[in-house]
């Protein structure tokens, strides 16, 4: 072998040493799973020194519930059958966890089977995820739990996000709903003022109050919304509004009425994860491995030839050339990072570490080796995660429900502004107390039901409505949602959650399910209330062999009380009516006003038929005594209808229409009187 070729090996090993030592990935050889080479990365990674792991088991380091993972995804590798590099934990020489990502090929090493190893240490960069993995979790959850609408929109109104809710507030998914804001406001003239308090918060960047706006839902409906709206300004500069919508179309109708790219490693060097390249003396490059093309959109056949500071903006160059002249004096230049333009235009963040080549015979610096790792996505993370805690943060200080966490003890450890105003207590006050002091003994039971089965299982809870104790005896009832709050090791920490003021819905349901049922004016059970008591009537008597009574009650020339003393004096008389009648009735009887001087009653238990008769005199003698209206005095009576069950009819229907009969032949008679029914001759009755 000649002389020339001696020294071309020479400088061939000596390059690749280079390389495996001054590379930020760890680099070692696996031979029959034994380490026969680390550099020095490889062997930090587990808080050692290369040689106390050589002639170790390879598999020796890593976590145990990770060695057959590591074995089945190195053959897969080998085998051609994975391309894309595997993560897996080690335990520190220290006895801690780290993460490592790696990939394997297959190599000859002193002339037998081997494997290579390219390994990089992502601790940090999995510790980054997590955390934001956490921050988005919780931002999430304040969402999801949420009874409002969170929007932001840009400075033209177009809307940039909507939470999931969208098909309550606005009849679409939120996809369908990123177009214009002013696209769903109505025609209504209220929603000019809402306009105008947007635009002064994009002018001035200072938050208006709240306001009202009516809404077009895709359905064509149209729903009320509260609105809460925060400028979001970044570098003094207004990018937009974050807001929320509260449901208030009840609320308003009760006043009308009553929300790393998959890479494949051959060799050494294009196996790295790492930009990897050479230059001569002069700055210029002499090598560059296919990762500059991946990264900057750059071939790395362009590269050659060209200097180094060709890939470098213009404002970093000074820097760059001085650390370049310090390096081939030998100096050691520290990892510098450098923010550079792809040819996508998109900006990319490289951090370099440099070393300086030597010729073996002089000594003398003959170029330059470095190494780029692209940490752009670890950036990229550590931004968004600043961003997401901000936005967290303003968020949870803007939305009108009370965010709380509370630790696994159910103490407060912290609470947003409307918690105070919800619990009508002081912030200084509420954090530190236990969160079952703020509700009903009779409720702590459910409240910590609740919260176990969090804990338990892990999925949040919603839905429940609780009464709270203020200190002001006012009434407030509370929609709470819980979630489960993990530390940084994934362990229960505590929970998180929102209270949602339901208070006004709630009373507003009350009032509404009341009046369903019943009349407004007289208080008794309406029509329909009358036929579900009816029918559960007729029911149980048929259950227990029983007969009971359907009256049918009219009210004789109320029409003419009507007329001649006008309505006031008329809804009087019914109300007097209903208090003489109801004085009349058991406890068990259902008393219902059906129409306007129409009422009905239902009467259980009736023994014999001939009660019927002493029940119509005692109805109608109730109206003998007369009446004083103001000044004037005067007499009404009532025409009675009644019928018999089963022996008058077996169904609602049937019972009804015969009471109504018999009522009219005592309409017929003149009035104030009563008639029990009787079929026809012949008939018989259903």
């Amino acid at each position: 072998m000649s002389d020339e070729t001696n020294d071309n090996g020479e400088r061939r090993e000596t390059f690749y040493r280079i390389l495996a030592e001054s590379s930020f990935a760890g680099i070692y050889v696996v031979q029959n799973g034994i380490f026969r080479y680390l550099n020095h990365n490889a062997a930090s990674y587990a808080g050692y020194e290369p040689e106390e792991l050589t002639g170790c088991k390879a598999n020796g380091i890593v976590h145990p519930d990770d060695q057959e993972k590591v074995m089945r995804f190195a053959r897969a590798m080998l085998k051609g059958l994975r391309a894309d590099p595997y993560e897996f934990r080690i335990v520190t020489k220290q006895g801690n966890i780290r993460w490592i990502m790696e990939t394997v090929t297959a190599i000859r090493y002193e002339g037998l089977p081997a494997i290579l190893g390219n390994s990089m240490d992502v601790t940090e960069k999995k510790e980054t995820e997590k955390a934001l993995r956490m921050s988005e979790e919780r931002y999430r959850n304040i969402i999801e739990h949420s009874g409002v609408l969170f929007y932001t929109h840009a400075p033209n109104h177009v809307l940039t996000f909507v939470s999931a809710n969208t098909e309550h507030y606005l009849g679409c998914t939120p996809e369908e709903a990123t177009i214009s804001w002013q696209e769903f406001l109505t025609d209504n003239p209220v929603n000019r003022h809402g306009l105008e308090s947007t635009q002064r918060a994009l002018e001035t960047g200072e938050r208006q109050p709240p306001y009202e706006l009516e809404l077009w839902k895709q359905n064509g409906e149209t729903i009320w919304v509260e609105v809460h709206e925060h400028p979001v300004t970044v570098g003094g500069e207004i990018q937009g509004i974050v807001g929320t919508l509260v449901d208030v179309s009840l609320r308003k109708w009760m006043q009308r009425a009553l929300t790393e790219s998959e890479e494949r490693y051959r060799t050494l060097i294009e196996t790295t994860p790492d930009l990897v390249y050479t230059v001569d003396r002069q700055g210029v490059f002499t090598y560059a491995n296919q990762r500059f093309e991946e990264a900057l959109g750059i071939p790395p056949a362009d590269l050659l030839g060209r200097p180094f500071t060709a890939i470098i903006p213009p404002e970093s160059i000074p820097v760059i050339v001085d650390r370049f002249k310090r390096g081939i004096r030998g100096e050691a230049i520290p990892p510098y990072e450098v923010a550079l333009t792809a040819q996508n235009g998109q900006r990319v963040i490289i951090e370099f570490l440099t070393s300086t080549f030597l010729d073996p015979l002089t000594g003398w610096a003959t170029g330059r080796f470095g190494i780029g790792r692209n940490v752009t996505e670890r950036r990229q993370a550590q931004d968004a995660l600043k961003a997401s805690e901000e936005r967290y943060r303003t968020i949870i200080e803007n939305i009108g429900d009370g965010y709380y966490e509370v630790d696994v003890n159910g103490n407060l450890r912290f609470a947003n502004d409307a918690c105070r105003r919800i619990t009508g207590q002081s912030l200084d006050k509420i954090i530190g107390a236990n969160f079952r002091v703020f509700f009903f003994p009779e409720d702590i039971a459910d409240i910590i039901r609740m919260f176990n089965a969090t804990f338990v299982t892990g999925e949040s809870k919603r839905g429940m409505v609780k009464r709270l104790q203020r200190t002001d005896g006012k009434e407030q009832y509370v929609e709470i949602s819980v979630s489960l709050k993990r530390d940084g090791k994934g362990k229960p920490s505590g929970f998180m959650g929102i209270l949602h003021d339901v208070t006004e819905r709630r009373k507003s349901e009350e009032t509404i399910h009341w009046l369903a049922y019943h009349d407004a004016l007289t208080g008794l059970p309406n029509r329909l209330l009358f036929r579900d008591r009816l029918v559960m009537a007729i029911a149980q008597a048929k259950r227990n062999g029983e007969q009971l009574a359907v009256m049918m009650m009219d009210l004789d020339k109320f029409k003419e009380i009507n007329d001649t003393r006008g309505h006031d004096v008329g809804d009087a008389v019914l109300c007097s009516f209903t208090e003489r009648i109801k004085k009349r009735l058991r406890a068990g009887d259902t008393f219902a006003r059906t129409g306007g001087d129409e009422f009905m009653i239902i009467m259980p238990r009736i023994r014999r038929r001939e009660d019927l008769a002493m029940l119509g005199k005692t109805l109608v003698g109730a109206l003998a005594a007369p009446v004083t209206m103001g000044a004037a005095t005067f007499k009404f009576s009532v025409s009675i209808g009644i019928a018999l069950y089963p022996r008058d009819g077996m169904d609602f229907d049937a019972l009804v229409k015969n009471a109504d009969t018999a009522m009219y032949l005592a309409k017929g008679r003149g009035g104030n009187a009563y008639e029990i029914f009787a079929a026809p001759a012949g008939e018989k009755n259903a």
